[in-house]
């Protein structure tokens, strides 16, 4: 068994699109873009800001809500009762004709300690159609809305990054404080697109014959790629 520990160092790269794992869940075609769906705040950062495109045809309403939830992933997630304004957000809503693209921030004013905490962020998008009633008023009209849902999660602020692996009992383990992802390719060759790529939360284990000697393995952490095992690794990352 081989376990390894680290500090926080350079941040993930951002997903663009979503992947597989259980954080995600995908998004209709022709709706609202987002440039991720998962977004992670560092231990050094207070905020992150990205786009909501509208790639419709028409022009869209857009509001943004949050919930503070346990975990995100399979199984359901349990919302907590409030944020106690521990994640802020602007703009609180926003209209973008087609083709416009709009900033927003996620703020988190919460605890400074060891823990992860997970946000669900939910975008919906409501298509509007204006009529004009007389030359100073207008009437909207709300058609059926569409909501995308997405995850936010906050790094601890004393963030402890560790894994333990056992390719003899086909075993993976989160041993940290905060989530990475693990990579595994089939044979040394495989490329991205057929490995098998998931996501473990703190304390969470991995177990699966795909784990050993054969196949190449990586775990993508806050400090950028880490090798697990021997087998595959003559040449440089």
């Amino acid at each position: 068994m081989k376990r390894a520990s680290g500090s926080r160092g350079a941040p993930l790269n951002r997903l663009r699109f979503l992947m597989l794992g259980c954080l995600f869940q995908t998004a209709p075609a022709g709706a609202v873009y987002l440039t991720s769906l998962v977004y992670d705040i560092m231990p050094d950062e207070q905020f992150t800001a990205r786009i909501v495109s509208n790639d419709t045809a028409r022009a869209n309403l857009y509001r943004l809500k949050i919930y503070k939830i346990d975990k995100p992933g399979r199984g359901g997630e349990h919302v907590q009762s409030n944020l106690n304004g521990e994640v802020l957000f602007t703009p609180l809503k926003f209209l973008l004709e087609r083709g416009e693209r709009e900033y927003f921030k996620l703020h988190y004013r919460g605890p400074e300690d060891n823990t992860e905490r997970y946000y669900r962020v939910v975008f919906r998008e409501i298509p509007i159609r204006l009529y004009p009633l007389q030359d100073t008023q207008k009437n909207i009209n709300a058609v059926p809305v569409t909501a995308v849902s997405s995850v936010l999660i906050v790094r601890p602020r004393k963030m402890h990054f560790a894994y333990s692996v056992d390719e003899n009992s086909h075993r993976v383990k989160n041993e940290g404080n905060t989530y990475f992802r693990l990579i595994v390719h089939n044979g040394c060759e495989g490329d991205d697109e057929s490995s098998r790529q998931l996501y473990l939360l703190p304390g969470e284990v991995f177990f699966d014959p795909i784990i050993n000697a054969k196949n190449k393995k990586i775990i993508v952490g806050p400090g950028g790629y880490t090798r697990l095992g021997k087998a595959c690794f003559d040449t440089e990352l």
